[in-house]
């Protein structure tokens, strides 16, 4: 095992926390993104759909 003296100890932790800290940050940041880019997939999935709707009604023949 290694050892360390406390203070080099406590210089690792507090390095690793930082470490832990700008993973969590950058991780945070991945999330915003995804969830950015699924509200516009599912607004554009929406416009698709409803396109589609808007060309059968278009093309239907009409009946009385």
């Amino acid at each position: 095992m290694v050892e360390y003296t406390f203070q080099e100890a406590i210089v690792l932790l507090n390095k690793n926390l930082k470490n832990a800290e700008d993973k969590l940050t950058e991780a945070n940041d991945d999330i915003d993104f995804l969830k950015d880019n699924i509200t516009t997939t599912e607004v554009n999935m929406a416009r698709v759909y409803n396109q589609g709707v808007a060309n059968k009604a278009k093309n239907a023949p009409a009946t009385k």
